[in-house]
Parts: structure tokens; sequence; C-alpha cells
């Protein structure tokens, strides 16, 4: 907001932040107060039941929790409206370092250390985009068949929580940890990658190519050492990452931007906000806090 001061828009956050951190320590006292009361006045095995949590719960916690969102809430109009700058000082990012250094890459070469570090490099790249896709697909396929699982009614008939439960975890969990191992493994492959194409492209920097002596030359080695150049399979996978590339860049571009920024978390919250109040209105925070509470009391053993 103009006309504050960065000081002042620290404090408002601050004083805020602590509000909101006690608040949500408050509510979430009075959930776990709720759950232990209902544990000791009532000895029936359906002790929570959507009647039972209903009658302790819409009393005593309803108005907190509207509170809470309606807080929440706030705290993102706030934010928004007094932003503070964050200074972020870590270690040097080495993939930002090599975008910065490959765009001082000389053009041609004219000798073969130059062509083998020139080679290296576009190697790499080549790896990376494949590696890149693999993992990517690998991620797709593994949310479509996580999602053909979670979305069938049929897989959870509600008869015996404990079973539905372990079913989902031997139907999903291995989708999870292969998605997650190849997103692991992909990425110390990019770190390790990162280093031996800055080392290239450090190399190459300082040792220009000198001056091919003919075009023909130059046309040969062009065609011996760019992979760019070849046809095929490795040049229809450039082509493509080339397009992916253009079409990646100008959607940062856009996004990057403080008005799309802006657009981005208006939508965002809009859509939160329309999923909390349709919730809300067709009952859905009784049928979440009743599968809560039976996962917590049946499921992990609390009970």
């Amino acid at each position: 907001m103009r006309g504050v001061t960065e000081a002042t828009s620290r404090k408002i956050n601050l004083i805020y932040g602590i509000f909101l951190s006690v608040l949500t320590v408050a509510v979430g006292a009075l959930f776990i107060a709720q759950v232990v009361s209902i544990y000791v006045n009532n000895a029936s095995p359906n002790m929570y039941s959507p009647e039972i949590i209903g009658r302790y719960y819409m009393p005593v916690v309803a108005v907190p929790f509207y509170i809470w969102i309606a807080a929440a809430v706030v705290g993102f109009v706030l934010s928004e409206l007094f932003p503070v700058s964050v200074s972020v000082k870590g270690k040097p990012d080495n993939r930002a370092l090599l975008k910065r250094l490959s765009r001082r890459l000389p053009e041609g070469y004219g000798n073969a250390p130059f062509s083998a570090d020139y080679a290296l490099f576009r190697r790499e790249v080549l790896i990376s985009r494949i590696v890149r896709a693999v993992v990517a697909i690998v991620c797709v396929v593994s949310g479509v068949m996580c999602a053909v699982y979670l979305l069938n009614p049929a897989n959870f008939p509600a008869s015996d929580l404990n079973k539905d439960v372990f079913n989902m975890f031997l139907h999903v969990f291995p989708w999870l940890a292969a998605s997650l191992f190849c997103c692991i493994a992909a990425s110390v492959y990019e770190s390790i990658s990162v280093k031996r194409r800055l080392g290239a492209v450090k190399r190459l920097i300082a040792s220009p190519p000198e001056p091919a002596q003919n075009n023909a030359q130059t046309d040969a080695q062009d065609g011996v050492q760019n992979p760019e150049e070849k046809s095929g399979f490795i040049g229809v996978c450039n082509a493509v990452a080339r397009a992916i590339r253009g079409a990646y860049n100008a959607v940062v571009r856009a996004v990057s931007s403080k008005t799309g920024i802006l657009v981005i978390r208006i939508a965002v919250g809009v859509v939160a906000l329309s999923f909390l109040i349709y919730g809300a209105v067709s009952g859905g925070v009784n049928e979440v806090l009743v599968k809560a509470v039976k996962i917590c009391m049946e499921c992990v053993g609390l009970g």
C-alpha cells in the first residue's frame, strides 16, 4: 500500500501473524478437547458417530472455526496490501550461473578441445531433457493410476476402515514411491549434470575457438560435433525440446510479472474460498471431521 513504510508493513504482518498463530493453536486445542470429552463421556462402541460428534462440536467449535477461516482470509488480504520484501541469502545457484554463462558461449569451433567441450555440453543437455521427460511420464502415469483407484467408490465400502486404508496403501503407495524415487534420482543427476556443463562452459569461455580456415572445415566440424544439426531421433528431440522451452519461457514471463502474480494469487484465493464455502454449506465439514476422528482413533490407534 502506498504511503506505508517497509518497517510498518513488517510490524503489521508480524502482529497479525502472532494473532493468527495463537488463534490456530486455540482452535486446535478446542478440537482436541472435544475429542477427549467424547471419549470420556461415551462408552458405546460407536462413540464417534456423526450425531455424537455434531452434538459435541457444533455448539463449541463451530463459531471459533468460522472465525479462524475469516482470520486466515484477512491475513491473505493484509499480506497483499502490506507486502514485505524478502531477501534470501544462500549458496550460489549453479543452475542460474550456468544459464547466465551459456549466453556467452562463443560460436563456431576451430580446434579439437573446443569441439570436445561443446559436444560434452550438448550431450549433457540432451540427456537431461530425456531424463526430465521420463520423470514427467512416470509422474503422470502414477497420478492417473492413483486417481483411478481413489475415485472408485467401490474401493471404499466403509465396512472396515482399517482394511480400506490398508488396501489404499497397497494400491497407491507403490506409484507414489516410484514417482518420488524418479524425482529424487533426476534431481541428483541434474545436479551432477549441471556441474559438468558448468565446467565445460567455463573452459569454452576461457579458451575461445581459433578461426576456422575455411567454411568447408567449419561446416564439416559442425556436421560432426553439433548434435542440433543432426537429423533423425536426436533432431526431433531437439526440435520438440526447443518448442517446449519456448512455450515454457513465454508462460514464465507472463506469470513472473507483477500483474501475473497478483492475478494468480487472487484466482487461487477465490477458488480456495469458494471450495471452503461450498464444503461448509453442503455439510462437508462434519463429514471430514468424522473421517478425521475415525482415522485418528481407529487407524492410528489412539483409541
